[in-house]
């Protein structure tokens, strides 16, 4: 089966994200997307891996190889790397409407 999407970058998409992986003060999850980016690109002098394989020296799944490299398809390098941003916000417990219990 062919791979979903191709990941190919630029020679400036793989310093940068080559410097982020060297660096000593990144998140987990940005760490793990900018190693997955560069492992499964298969541009000019970039290794090409499996997505399988990929995903397994990640210790990750490969539907989670599958969903990075969409990303970075179809919306760039930065969605690729960082979360999602939501819409709204959570409900804390601090926000909540007080309830009255029965007898109050």
């Amino acid at each position: 089966m062919s791979p979903r999407y191709r990941v190919t970058l630029t020679e400036q998409e793989r310093s940068e994200l080559e410097a982020l992986t060297k660096r000593g003060k990144i998140g987990a999850r940005k760490f793990i997307h900018a190693r997955a980016l560069l492992l499964c690109d298969a541009g000019t002098g970039g290794p090409a891996w499996k997505v399988a394989d990929a995903a397994e020296a990640l210790g990750i799944t490969s539907r989670t190889i599958e969903h990075i490299k969409k990303q970075f398809v179809e919306e760039g390098l930065e969605a690729a790397l960082d979360r999602k941003h939501r819409v709204g916000g959570r409900i804390t417990p601090a926000v909540l409407p007080h309830h009255r219990t029965c007898g109050s």
